[in-house]
């Protein structure tokens, strides 16, 4: 199954947008390779520049998808704040006409975490650690997790009011349970912990410099909440990519191990009817791939849910 987008190349991008990025950068852009994974439409590459430079760029305009451009100014907002604790890459610069936003980004030599591989899994939760620990942050423009992502919450409450014709049996058979849950989600998830809210295996770089430069990238849902939040959303995907069944990870990890059983349960129902009920939508502009992905994460965390919940 596709795991990303359709992305455009870095040629494709307005050439008066990239003379502006070649003097943010102060050296022309000569070459580009392609970068793989995610589902934003715009181009995202490795870029070697004339003075021997490399960057990472990544670009997006109105014309390939309307929220792509809002949620590359939003990551560029994030990323120019976040403290140099954060596992988090350096931001060099943006460039934004009002239409096109383009990231200068630090390029950073690395791999994607493999999901059936226990030694990377081991340095993707470190990562989520590090994250985590990151706790009564006062950085300007990133609020909390149920303000931000309002959108994710909900979900079961929308489904019961008008439940779709493709909507499973499962689901139709505990709406009521699962919307109750909607209800206090918001409080379950509270936190002052910095949350990166999109953690799958393509947004994470194991740096070849070793484990104290991994990061986490792609930052434009940045939020403060519980601390256990990412490791919960990672699950889901970390399975479908071969990964170990998300109860197994959850309980072998201090963050999971700490958090409360209650709260993680309101979450995974959470997870578990924003995926179905996206998955049920027509596919965002540019981005074909995308419903498939969250169907199939939306049946793991659907299982997920009905284990912890025993609602079989």
């Amino acid at each position: 199954m596709g795991r990303q987008g359709v992305r455009s190349e870095w040629r494709d991008v307005p050439l008066a947008v990239r003379h502006r990025v070649d003097a943010l950068l102060g050296s022309a852009v000569v070459a580009t390779t392609a970068v793989q994974g995610g589902f934003s439409p715009g181009p995202a590459v490795r870029a070697d520049l004339a003075d021997g430079r490399v960057v990472f760029l990544k670009a997006a305009g109105l014309d390939l998808n309307v929220d792509a451009p809002r949620m590359h100014r939003a990551e560029g907002g994030v990323l120019g704040r976040l403290p140099r604790s954060v596992p988090a890459p350096k931001l060099i610069g943006v460039v934004d006409d009002g239409d096109w936003v383009v990231l200068a980004i630090d390029w950073i030599d690395g791999r994607m975490p493999v999901a059936g591989d226990a030694d990377d899994v081991a340095r993707l939760l470190g990562v989520l650690r590090r994250v985590a620990a990151a706790a009564d942050l006062r950085v300007p423009g990133i609020a909390g997790f149920a303000t931000t992502h309002s959108d994710v919450l909900g979900q079961w409450t929308l489904l019961a009011q008008d439940p779709p014709a493709g909507l499973d049996g499962w689901s139709r058979r505990h709406l009521g349970v699962l919307a109750a849950l909607d209800a206090v989600a918001p409080e379950a998830t509270a936190g002052t912990h910095l949350v990166h809210v999109d953690v799958r295996t393509d947004n994470v770089l194991l740096a070849d410099a070793g484990p104290d430069a991994d990061v986490l990238v792609d930052w434009p849902g940045a939020a403060l909440g519980a601390p256990w939040i990412d490791l919960v959303g990672l699950l889901p995907a970390l399975h479908l990519d071969g990964g170990p069944l998300p109860e197994q990870v959850l309980m072998a990890d201090p963050l999971g191990r700490a958090a409360d059983p209650s709260a993680v349960d309101a979450y995974v129902a959470v997870l578990a009817g924003y995926f179905t009920r996206q998955a049920l939508l027509p596919p965002p502009p540019g981005l074909p791939t995308l419903r498939a992905f969250q169907a199939a994460q939306g049946t793991i965390a659907r299982a997920w849910a009905a284990e912890r919940l025993q609602l079989g």
